[in-house]
């Protein structure tokens, strides 16, 4: 599905108070993905690439990030995750940029585990990390053994005052049927999550209120976080 990542992308940032002022949908060519970061980077505090994060010879995001004009390093070029290994990181001269995976479901695990708690650091929150929540498993979850970290997209709620985690069926980094009903992102360090067990979490909807924005400093952006 074409620009299958902007509709969640949209939905985040506006949920975490930024202001998207740029979407943009290049040819997959290094000279126009390269001219189009570097006049986005001057432009936005933050940037965002999907898309050719890997290392294949059509993968242009890397050369994009390092065209970027400033002596910001490209500070990681892949994580030891799964799905969303492959993701970049480096500061800008007006902020920021991230290369996520072009695969949706790679591209929102990437996304809510890893820049979202950035965002809301940057924005001022003293307590904002990945995964920050604990909830029980509910069902059992089993998956091939790898050296990676899973990060498994599922539905997250109360029972009682009890957290619930239960795992969506389609984990694919391709699937995006799989993001219909996802609210949740769980971290799995094994190759198997029994019933009862519990897990680290992060929501993705409405997760604000539970990432403990008390610690913002008295800011209009603070506050319009807070109340939206």
């Amino acid at each position: 599905m074409f620009a299958a990542t902007d509709a969640f992308l949209q939905s985040a940032l506006d949920q975490l108070g930024v202001s998207v002022i740029a979407t943009e949908h290049v040819a997959d060519h290094r000279d126009v993905i390269t001219c189009a970061a570097q006049r986005l980077a001057q432009a936005a505090d933050l940037l965002i690439l999907t898309g050719g994060a890997s290392v294949g010879d059509a993968d242009y995001a890397r050369d994009a990030l390092h065209s970027i004009e400033g002596d910001g390093p490209l500070l990681f070029e892949r994580i030891w995750m799964r799905p969303g290994a492959p993701f970049l990181a480096r500061p800008t001269p007006n902020g920021f940029a991230f290369g996520l995976s072009g695969n949706p479901a790679a591209a929102y695990v990437q996304f809510h585990a890893l820049v979202v708690p950035f965002v809301l650091r940057w924005l001022g929150a003293e307590e904002a990390r990945p995964f920050p929540l604990t909830a029980l498993v509910e069902g059992e979850v089993r998956a091939k053994p790898v050296k990676h970290t899973r990060v498994l997209r599922g539905h997250l709620r109360l029972r009682g005052a009890t957290l619930v985690f239960r795992a969506e069926d389609r984990q694919s980094s391709g699937s995006l049927t799989g993001l219909v009903s996802t609210n949740a992102i769980a971290r799995m360090d094994g190759d198997r999550l029994s019933e009862g067990e519990t897990v680290s979490v992060a929501w993705t909807r409405g997760w604000l209120p539970s990432l403990g924005l008390t610690g913002f400093p008295d800011t209009g952006v603070a506050r319009a976080l807070q109340d939206g």
